[in-house]
């Protein structure tokens, strides 16, 4: 299929109201929902009932630009991978690539990664060296995404523990079951805030890495085309900066 660039004022009108633009072609294949498989409640990127976010947000908006509907599917970090092998899914969003699995789409935003330690750890951490005869956790696939940072130092942690959603490394770190953790801040922030922060947040930031592109993987090809045209879209609109604003306003 072949996409048809279209004006900003009849990209603006898509926006608003969901209306096709202006010689829009669509193909048998726009006749259904783009199913994306994302991971479970973890503001400000992603949040369930209903789904929105920075993340969610942003790919209904990309899609809703080349006259498509999306559905989210939410599911736990495991999971995602086989649904999308078995096709239950058209794509997930991800950081890293899948190999020939699917192919990945433009960035279509960014997490903020860093590295945090328990509010109360006697020690000083301003470099992933003096991470060393600490417990670590991290996310999956951090030790691939992070694997320059990250180099001899993982073998010098007193332990590496994979976690699995946000909420589980607040819980860790309140409950000092880990003393430093490796993976994204404007997450952490969002879930201690809704919590009782009397007594303030249960992690210091130690250190700030450079932003970590996002991208959705999808089986089609197609699919891939038609999300990328709808980003450029909304980057031409300054529509992405907006969203991010909309959750974490001033990128703050």
């Amino acid at each position: 299929m072949k996409l048809l660039r279209f004006a900003p004022l009849a990209m603006f009108a898509t926006l608003l109201f969901g209306l096709p633009a202006e010689g829009m072609q669509v193909s048998p294949l726009t006749s259904n929902p783009v199913r994306i498989g994302t991971i479970q409640h973890n503001p400000p990127y992603v949040i369930e009932n209903p789904s929105s976010g920075i993340d969610m947000d942003t790919i209904r908006a990309a899609f809703s630009a080349v006259g498509r509907d999306v559905e989210f599917v939410h599911a736990p970090l495991t999971r995602i991978s086989s649904l999308l092998r078995t096709r239950r899914i058209d794509g997930i969003t991800t950081l890293v690539g899948m190999g020939s699995q699917c192919t990945l789409s433009q960035v279509f935003g960014y997490w903020h990664d860093g590295v945090v330690v328990r509010r109360d750890l006697d020690k000083s951490v301003s470099t992933i060296a003096d991470l060393a005869s600490l417990r670590v956790g991290m996310f999956p696939s951090a030790s691939a995404v992070f694997a320059e940072k990250l180099g001899p130092h993982a073998a010098s942690f007193a332990s590496e523990t994979v976690i699995n959603s946000t909420p589980s490394v607040l819980r860790l770190l309140q409950y000092g079951r880990i003393d430093a953790y490796i993976g994204d801040i404007w997450g952490l922030e969002a879930l201690a805030a809704d919590e009782d922060t009397a007594k303030g947040y249960p992690f210091r930031i130690a250190m700030t890495f450079e932003p970590t592109p996002r991208y959705v993987c999808f089986l089609e090809g197609e699919v891939t085309e038609q999300f990328n045209a709808g980003l450029e879209e909304l980057n031409v609109l300054g529509q992405l900066a907006r969203i991010v604003n909309r959750y974490r306003p001033q990128g703050k």
